[in-house]
């Protein structure tokens, strides 16, 4: 007895403990192929064209004064080429554009007055190459809230360009213009027309900057989740936010750290195991991202199976049916199970209970034979029937459970719906009680399966249906396409591998009625609101509980 509780606390502190924050439970993965899909985002933030305040000058004196101004002058941009490049910890945007002055229909006046005499010239830019460059900086800052958020910074602003000397196209002689600004202003006139350009750019990104920063915080926090959500009655507190983020030339990956949480349930106290699975695997590298892929988010099995657990000790599990809703429930079950053994005991129809006793939280499952697998291990299912004028236990079994479920997304309507896999074929039951009708286990056992069934069609066939979520998109550019696949060296990772591009969908918000929603989407349909994945297996198992 000293040995085991010497060796209880060691083998305890291999769980996470209710309520823990785990780090690492997640990572957001971009690759350099992913922020460029992201840089389609930058020319919806530009305007197509910036007007320009007039500009005077003058100086002298009598009769050999001067006077210089130019007005109804704007600027045309055409993005032609946008790329966001990881490297040591910052990302670089660099925008290629074709930026005009006025054009041959509509051109900046020019007037020009010297020693008394002045003259008009209308004159305009042809478009010309323009490069723009400047940094990103990402970083995780406590938000207003007090919680953690991803920070935008964009920094300095850096404008090339090339002789536009060849692009000006003045209806007048210039060369008096150009000798003026050398002469009375000690300029050179192309860098004038330059600067008012270079200075209008630098101006429009600047204001540009809230806007591109916003959009990649945006972009990044639909991974981010703090909700409580009511699941049949099972308060559950979810937390996903940011907690690093890392950025190299292989792309940029933001960790985040989460929680999964609920108050306990009495139903299951007895069998609570103190915590959920702790295997702390490191997580699968950037490199090792499905080639062609934009972006993955990988789930680790320890978040997800905290998951379970506190849906599992809210009491989520725990149920009782009885009553003629949604199906009589009644001792001619046990015929079904038992043929005529209970007859003697129950020559008459009579009321019915059915328990569930959940002894164990289920488990996730990466690698199984669909996406998304999970264990229910050691689920009692007890019948109570009336027997010499009291309620008692007429049978009961244990049931492990193998279900699973596949993520199919449409790129056109950018819904992701959850295909559920439940049937008898994934239940193993074997009687744990039976004084009754001693003898029958075996025949109970074998057809367990076509009660099983009935049930699960009857009971839970609405909820395993039309499980449907709205993803969002972000200035047009959203998810094209899903692929999910195990991860990591132990395969005990959850890859959502994902390819962005512009898509129909979506607006900035996710459509449909989201509630509070989660920050990412909302269910269209189906009873599971706004849940993560590895939650909606958990809805196999449930009934409204008593």
């Amino acid at each position: 007895m000293l040995l085991i509780a010497l060796i209880a606390p060691l083998a305890f502190a291999e769980d996470w403990p209710p309520n823990a924050t785990i780090n690492e439970a997640a990572s957001l993965q971009v690759t350099p192929a992913g922020l460029d899909a992201v840089s389609a985002l930058v020319p919806t933030l530009l305007p197509e064209m910036i007007e320009i305040g007039d500009v005077s000058e003058s100086g002298g004196t009598w009769c050999f004064n001067y006077e210089f101004s130019l007005s109804n002058a704007w600027v045309s941009i055409e993005v032609d080429d946008v790329t966001i490049t990881p490297g040591a910890g910052v990302l670089t945007l660099d925008a290629d554009l074709l930026i005009a002055l006025n054009d041959e229909y509509d051109p900046f006046e020019i007037y020009l007055e010297v020693a008394c005499i002045g003259d008009d010239c209308p004159a305009y830019v042809e478009p010309f190459p323009v490069n723009v460059s400047t940094t990103i900086g990402l970083e995780v800052i406590t938000g207003d809230t007090g919680t953690p958020v991803l920070d935008a910074t964009m920094g300095e602003i850096a404008v090339t360009y090339s002789d536009i000397s060849k692009a000006i196209q003045g209806q007048c002689t210039l060369t008096d213009i150009i000798e003026f600004f050398r002469d009375y202003l000690g300029l050179d006139f192309y860098d004038f027309i330059l600067g008012l350009v270079e200075g209008t750019i630098k101006d429009t990104i600047a204001d540009m900057g809230p806007e591109l920063e916003t959009a990649i915080e945006d972009a990044f926090s639909s991974a981010t989740i703090n909700e409580q959500l009511d699941l049949n009655g099972v308060a559950l507190n979810v937390a996903l936010q940011p907690q690093d983020v890392i950025i190299e030339p292989e792309g940029v990956e933001v960790l985040l750290s989460g929680s999964m949480s609920a108050e306990p349930a009495a139903c299951v106290a007895a069998w609570d195991p103190g915590g959920s699975p702790r295997s702390d695997t490191p997580r699968p590298p950037m490199s090792a991202l499905v080639p062609g892929t934009h972006m993955g988010l990988l789930l680790s099995d320890d978040f997800a199976n905290q998951a379970m657990y506190s849906l599992w000790r809210g009491g989520l599990l725990c149920y009782e049916l009885s009553g003629d809703e949604p199906l009589p429930i009644n001792t001619s079950l046990l015929g079904l199970l038992a043929g005529d053994a209970f007859d003697e005991l129950f020559p008459e129809t009579g009321d019915m209970i059915i328990a569930t006793r959940p002894k164990a939280p289920p488990t996730v499952v990466y690698d199984g034979a669909h996406d998304l697998g999970l264990a229910v291990n050691d689920l009692g299912l007890h019948f109570y029937a009336e027997v010499d004028d009291r309620m008692a236990l007429a049978l009961a079994m244990d049931l492990d459970v193998v279900a699973g479920a596949d993520l199919l997304f449409d790129g056109i309507t950018g819904e992701l719906a959850v295909e559920v896999a439940l049937s008898s074929d994934d239940v193993i039951a074997s009687v744990s009680h039976n004084e009754l009708v001693v003898g029958t286990d075996d025949a109970i056992e074998q057809n367990f399966a076509g009660v099983f069934d009935s049930l699960l069609g009857t009971l839970l066939g609405s909820l395993l249906s039309d499980l449907a979520f709205a993803l969002p998109s972000f200035s047009g550019v959203g998810l094209s396409a899903v692929n999910v696949d195990p991860a990591g060296d132990a395969r005990d990772w959850l890859g959502l591998y994902a390819t962005l591009g512009t898509v129909s969908y979506g607006g900035g918000e996710a459509s449909g009625d989201c509630g509070s929603g989660c920050g990412g989407g909302c269910a269209t349909g189906g009873p599971a609101g706004a849940l993560p994945p590895m939650v909606l297996l958990a809805l196999a198992a449930l009934r409204r509980r008593r």
